[in-house]
């Protein structure tokens, strides 16, 4: 039986959307939810649930949307965070944002 890491390496490249997600949704909120959402339910056909989601961009509003709009679909814990190829500083700042964003709603990481 194929792992499901072997599985499902092939259907993806890490750090971006699913090709399949972006040509549909386009880089969207919607998007970023029905990749972890459907990838989940990939792995508990392997019986493998010990995971968290991580849901990244470099644009932190959309980022913290999508984390409100996946959190009722899912009680998988999440990888909080933002992508940021730019500076030290400018990475910094933008993950400060988005993370006093998160704590500040509570139910959004709970």
């Amino acid at each position: 039986m194929q792992t499901a890491k072997s599985a499902y390496s092939h259907r993806r490249t890490p750090g971006s959307l699913e090709k399949q997600f972006e040509d549909r949704y386009g880089r969207t909120v919607e998007a970023m939810v029905r990749v972890p959402y459907t990838t989940s339910s990939f792995l508990r056909i392997f019986d493998f649930t010990d995971i968290r989601i991580s849901l990244k961009s470099s644009d932190v509003e959309r980022t913290m949307q999508a984390y409100r709009a996946l959190r009722p679909k899912t009680n998988y814990p999440f990888h909080l965070g933002v992508t940021e190829a730019g500076t030290t500083f400018h990475a910094t700042i933008k993950s400060a944002i988005a993370l006093a964003g998160y704590y500040s709603r509570a139910s959004v990481i709970r």
